[in-house]
């Protein structure tokens, strides 16, 4: 017999349900959007009365939401647990949701949360609906690390899989001795930057928008990257590929980390 995993929900590391039993007080009733975002659709006008043109499709912001029942011993617990969860759900900057599916898979959102909506209070339980709202949709894993090592004028492969199903951004760490590096996608986008690393040096570099490289001794090196490179299109795509590097100079070490995103998690 298979023995499934607990459905687990946490938000800024604070246990929200835990199915199971895990949880005893707390029932989950409803769980939405947790498939695709919504989507628009562009479509143009192109002033013949018979025909359209589709152009492309682009995603909304995702809104994940649960319907819990909550228990409490006592009519002052409940005030309690309420208070406590507006607390946890107050206003203020994008926090992780964590959500782990009853077959095992570990997924995270950045949101922020929307306000509780409070039903059916009796003496001692109430229902809540909880909203969280994603600006960036995906959900996405726990990143994996790929170490290599530039070879001067030598490209070198770095064979690294996306478990997701839509791309991931390139993180990368570039450690020691290095000139004028640069990170190409098997797409054929890259990063390449106009700069010399020193010996102890490191540059660390996000790919996904608002995309930042910062330097240990420079801090924002932004400006550096070159006119050619599209650093918002250095993504992984999904499955097994290879993201290459090489440099005009120097054999520092590159470490990558990949983080499988997902366009729907059930």
């Amino acid at each position: 017999m298979v023995v499934l995993a607990r459905e687990i929900i946490r938000y800024d590391d604070v246990l929200l349900y835990e199915g199971g039993g895990g949880t005893p007080d707390r029932t989950l009733l409803d769980e939405t959007g947790f498939g695709y975002p919504p989507r628009y659709n562009m479509i143009d006008q192109i002033g013949d009365p018979y025909i359209n043109v589709y152009r492309r499709s682009t995603s909304s912001t995702r809104v994940f939401a649960i319907t819990l029942s909550l228990g409490a011993d006592s009519p002052q617990a409940l005030k309690t647990l309420i208070r406590d969860w507006e607390n946890t759900h107050k206003t203020g900057s994008e926090r992780v949701l964590k959500r782990v599916t009853d077959t095992g898979g570990v997924y995270y959102l950045d949101c922020v949360p929307k306000a509780p909506l409070w039903t059916k209070r009796t003496l001692m339980g109430v229902e809540v609906t909880q909203g969280y709202e994603a600006a960036n949709p995906w959900w996405y894993g726990d990143a994996v690390e790929y170490v290599s090592a530039f070879n001067a004028g030598v490209p070198v492969p770095i064979a690294v899989v996306n478990g997701g199903n839509i791309p991931s951004w390139v993180v990368a760490a570039i450690v020691g001795a290095v000139t004028e590096p640069k990170i190409t996608v098997s797409t054929g986008y890259f990063l390449e930057l106009d700069y010399t690393n020193g010996a102890g040096e490191t540059i660390d570099i996000d790919c996904q928008p608002p995309a930042q490289i910062e330097h240990s001794v420079d801090g924002n090196i932004f400006g550096y990257r070159t006119s050619d490179s599209w650093i918002n299109r250095v993504q992984v795509p999904e499955g097994s590929t290879d993201v290459t590097i090489v440099a005009t100079a120097g054999v520092a070490t590159c470490t990558l980390q990949v983080r499988p995103r997902y366009g729907a998690k059930a």
